[in-house]
């Protein structure tokens, strides 16, 4: 089809001048047919240069694979425990404190130091009311830093103590040395007769004092 040039109206291919305005139409050239022997390369050509495209190309990196690798090989600890004992090993996870080179028996974690001299402040202050707050607290911390189950527990002590008008505070504080000797290791020590002699002369301030010096130092 011919495109008029002068008015745009579309004509035959065999027409010579415009059937509209009567303007004389160009002559389309004749098209040549491209031979198979120009085809047949240019075919070649894309073929190997995609095949080329195909062979050379670079694979993409998966980060998150990246990422679960690096993990694995930066927490070689962690990956030893957890084939060792076949239970994940926790983030918080520490090695036992020691006290003179010895393994503190039991579990010290979550007990915190106190300063003695707030303590007996406190105890004063309160009319002796926060000395039996101290005084469940060194049952309990000695009773978990010892591993001694054994011992009773700290709201008992306080009921029988009071019961007992003290009476009961000899015997406690003689197993109250026995747990601080064992909580650091010293077989054959003697706070527990130390502790004692101090409750029936009346300086059981200073047994409270010494149990908690010693619990300061396990968990320092």
């Amino acid at each position: 089809m011919k495109i008029c040039d002068s008015c745009g109206a579309s004509n035959t291919d065999d027409a010579k001048f415009c059937q509209t305005c009567g303007s004389p139409l160009p002559e389309a050239p004749a098209a040549e047919p491209a031979s198979e022997s120009e085809e047949e390369p240019v075919k070649a050509s894309e073929t190997s240069s995609a095949d080329g495209m195909e062979s050379f190309e670079t694979p993409v990196p998966d980060p998150a694979a990246a990422t679960a690798t690096t993990a694995l090989v930066t927490t070689p600890a962690a990956y030893d425990y957890q084939q060792q004992s076949g239970s994940r090993r926790s983030d918080y996870y520490e090695e036992p404190k020691t006290y003179s080179g010895k393994t503190i028996p039991g579990n010290a974690y979550g007990i915190e130091g106190r300063n003695i001299v707030v303590c007996m402040l406190l105890s004063i202050v309160t009319c002796g009311i926060y000395m039996l707050y101290w005084q469940y607290k060194i049952n309990e911390e000695l009773k978990q830093l010892s591993g001694d189950d054994s011992l009773t527990d700290g709201a008992l002590v306080i009921l029988f103590s009071l019961l007992t008008c003290g009476i009961y505070m000899i015997y406690w504080q003689y197993k109250m040395g026995q747990a601080c000797d064992k909580a650091k290791g010293d077989i054959g020590g003697n706070s527990a007769i130390l502790y004692m002699l101090l409750q029936i002369f009346g300086l059981y301030y200073v047994s409270f004092c010494l149990e908690q010096h010693t619990i300061n130092q396990l968990v320092a």
